[in-house]
């Protein structure tokens, strides 16, 4: 493929992202180490050295990717969680919130927690500061933990076990989950298993208010939230 004269014309600023986007794809088919540049200015519809004006090098893109493909997953959590009191209401937000951007990102949540990244020290060093910067959020809904480290060490189990059911739920999509809403997906599904084993985990292991403060009844994700009293599909 030629590389498209108009992407010359673009602002630096709008072609630089169009460049991230091209490299978010290739890099979720290929992986960081059988990627190449060159497919990286076909997807791109620009020359090499167009990408070499914004990008130094190929780990310079790669990381750049995932430093962005990080803050729009966390950003997504934050902003479902902000501002909601019930830690379970606020579990299940945030874990809606991180299947949503599953669903609507594969390729950047491929990215992210794909295996090349924890093969390359520098990319998974990265990784593991933006799981650290998510589990404090998480945190938020563990009350009663003896201790800060401890509250962190199950905000990051937590983690693992979304992390774990998005695996899951990338090997059961069809060709067709990514035109539906997110509502009728089968990851707002994985959403709610994941939620509700989560929160059962938390109400046997006594790391949050559940037993004094909040029902025990299940809920349900729907498009404004979890709604309590209404046990998921």
């Amino acid at each position: 493929m030629q590389a498209d004269t108009r992407a010359h014309r673009l602002p630096a600023e709008r072609r630089r992202a169009l460049i991230l986007d091209a490299a978010r794809t290739v890099f979720a088919q290929r992986g960081f180490e059988s990627a190449s540049m060159d497919e990286v200015a076909r997807h791109a519809r620009v020359t090499k050295p167009v990408i070499y004006q914004h990008f130094a090098s190929k780990r310079a893109l790669f990381r750049e990717v995932i430093d962005g493909a990080g803050a729009e997953l966390a950003r997504a959590i934050a902003e479902a969680t902000r501002g909601v009191e019930s830690p379970r209401v606020r579990l299940w937000s945030g874990i809606r919130a991180f299947f949503a951007f599953v669903h609507a990102h594969r390729a950047a949540y491929l990215v992210l927690f794909g295996p090349g990244v924890y093969r390359d020290v520098e990319f998974q060093s990265i990784v593991v500061g933006i799981e650290l910067a998510i589990a404090d959020l998480v945190a938020e809904s563990i009350t009663g933990a003896p201790s800060e480290s401890d509250r962190l060490l199950t905000a990051r189990a937590l983690i693992g076990l979304a992390n774990g059911a998005a695996a899951a739920y990338i090997d059961d999509v069809d060709d067709d989950e990514p035109n539906r809403p997110f509502e009728a997906s089968l990851a707002a599904r994985y959403a709610e298993r994941t939620a509700a084993l989560a929160w059962a985990g938390l109400r046997h292991l006594g790391r949050s208010d559940v037993a004094t403060t909040e029902s025990s009844a299940p809920l349900t994700l729907g498009a404004a939230g979890p709604e309590p009293g209404v046990s998921p599909r």
